[in-house]
């Protein structure tokens, strides 16, 4: 169904605007936008961050326990040994589940970034070269001669680039669907990984607890850093794009994927904020006893990652609404072009008057340029430049410190 009245003359510019393109945020302390690009909500960007921590996660006793900092093994029992081959097992179908959504899902969802990008430069550019401003002056110039021998060009013009766009905007619907469709079933397979994963850390939990109380002394401590770590983590998600940051993540235990070393200035509160938290769980991990020290990295470690790969499922789940905004906003801007073109059948005597003004028009084209602009910067940015590198707590934190002495 058309955005507009068929039967009354053409006189909202709005109607011709991007439609569905945007979704709603709160402003923040690198971005003070109220709108963002569907695909650049923090839906997205956090489903991005939450796949690469399943793709990059160990897969071996000797990789775990390198990851871990866990220098002396022979403190972790044969029991848990044996349920963390389990997990470790689950970790690897997880590991090869994301590397397929990353090498060939992850290409097809920026794809539509391109496909709105290409859109909006066609549908905007300059007022004489756009294809809105011209159907719309075409459908203005078509009223001031209509029953002369000029009509007919006009209406075939106005017929071509209906039929034209149309057929485009379908192309880029199914396009997403593609991807819907594609999101739809990675989430089933993770959903299926992490149900797996949660009878393993209850095993590995029970076996590490124990009975001597003594993980359950630091559980809640950790647990709370762990909280704060999340939501900076989040934080930086959502304002990455913007600032057009694409060297953006490293992969460390206990959190896995996290803000990059080269962060923007725009980011040194939060990044500030977050190598404190860091340090207090670094310093929580450290004990004396290696037994001891052991049993709470494994903890942490099972929890954290069981807790980020539950993030994953829940936010494949958003990610796929937001692929939906999209499709609604295709099928709405391509409802309004078929009724152009139906109404250009019959001679184009049911056309209404074209009413708006030049400034209008020139208002509708930089509305499709800003789009454009603002899906540019989300396909450049949208891979990650090279691949996260794996580190150590304490190297990430050192690194940190070593950016800090340089500002």
């Amino acid at each position: 169904m058309a955005s507009f009245d068929p039967t009354q003359p053409i006189q909202d510019a709005s109607v011709w605007y991007p439609k569905g393109m945007y979704v709603k945020k709160e402003p923040t302390e690198a971005n003070s936008d109220t709108e963002v690009l569907v695909l650049g909500s923090s839906d997205i960007a956090k489903l991005n961050r939450y796949v690469w921590t399943s793709k990059l996660l160990p897969t071996t006793r000797d990789a775990y326990t390198m990851t871990l900092g866990i220098v002396n093994t022979g403190e972790i029992s044969n029991d848990v040994w044996s349920a963390a081959d389990k997990v470790l097992n689950t970790y690897a179908t997880m590991k090869s589940d994301s590397s397929d959504f990353l090498e060939n899902l992850w290409p097809s969802t920026v794809d539509l970034a391109n496909d709105i990008y290409n859109y909006s430069v066609t549908a905007g550019g300059k007022a004489e070269s756009s294809y809105y401003a011209n159907m719309l002056s075409w459908i203005g110039e078509y009223n001031k001669v209509q029953g002369t021998s000029d009509a007919d060009m006009y209406l075939q013009s106005i017929k071509e680039l209906t039929d034209r766009e149309v057929k485009n905007i379908d192309g880029m619907y199914n396009r997403a669907e593609t991807v819907k469709q594609g999101l739809g079933k990675y989430h089933d397979k993770c959903k299926t990984s992490k149900g797996e994963l949660d009878g393993y850390v209850a095993t590995m939990n029970s076996l590490l607890e124990g009975d001597d109380g003594e993980i359950e002394k630091w559980k809640h401590a950790i647990d709370e850093i762990q909280k704060d770590i999340e939501e900076k983590k989040a934080d930086i998600d959502y304002d990455r794009l913007v600032i057009k940051w694409s060297a953006a993540y490293a992969w460390i235990p206990f959190g896995g994927m996290i803000a990059g070393i080269a962060v923007d200035i725009a980011f040194e509160n939060k990044i500030k904020g977050l190598e404190e938290d860091l340090k207090k769980l670094r310093d929580t991990l450290n004990q004396d006893e290696a037994k001891l020290e052991a049993a709470l990295k494994l903890h942490t470690d099972i929890n954290a990652m069981n807790d980020q790969l539950g993030k994953l499922v829940d936010v494949i789940s958003p990610a796929i609404t937001a692929i939906e905004t999209i499709q609604g906003a295709w099928e709405a801007m391509g409802s309004d072009l078929k009724q152009i073109g139906e109404l250009v059948e019959d001679e184009g005597k049911n056309l209404p008057p074209m009413l708006l003004a030049k400034t209008d028009l020139e208002g509708i084209v930089e509305r499709w340029n800003t789009l454009a602009q603002r899906a540019d910067i989300y396909r450049q940015m949208a891979y990650l430049s090279e691949d996260p590198t794996y580190k150590s707590l304490d190297d990430y934190l050192n690194d940190l410190e070593e950016a800090e002495s340089k500002k």
